[in-house]
């Protein structure tokens, strides 16, 4: 499972609303640290149905904060043909 996240912006893709949400730093280093636990609580490969810490990623990303800042920085520095 992988997570994007923008640690600028401090906000969350969710798969359920299929939009972005704030979502803070502390709240995904608490599911990391979880997922760690539980990863090193299960030696035996077959205990979770082959759980792997590689199946847990939190990928940096560009979030729609992102995307309006360079869209404003990007139409600021073009000026429109005259």
């Amino acid at each position: 499972m992988s997570l994007s996240y923008c640690h600028r912006h401090k906000r969350l893709w969710s798969f359920i609303q299929l939009s972005w949400v704030s979502f803070p730093k502390e709240k995904i280093d608490e599911i990391s640290a979880y997922y760690d636990r539980l990863y090193a609580a299960h030696t035996d490969p077959s205990s979770l149905n082959s759980l792997s810490r590689a199946a847990f990623t939190i990928v940096e990303t560009c979030c729609d904060v992102c995307t309006t800042v360079a869209r404003q920085a990007v139409d600021a520095y073009i000026a429109p043909p005259q």
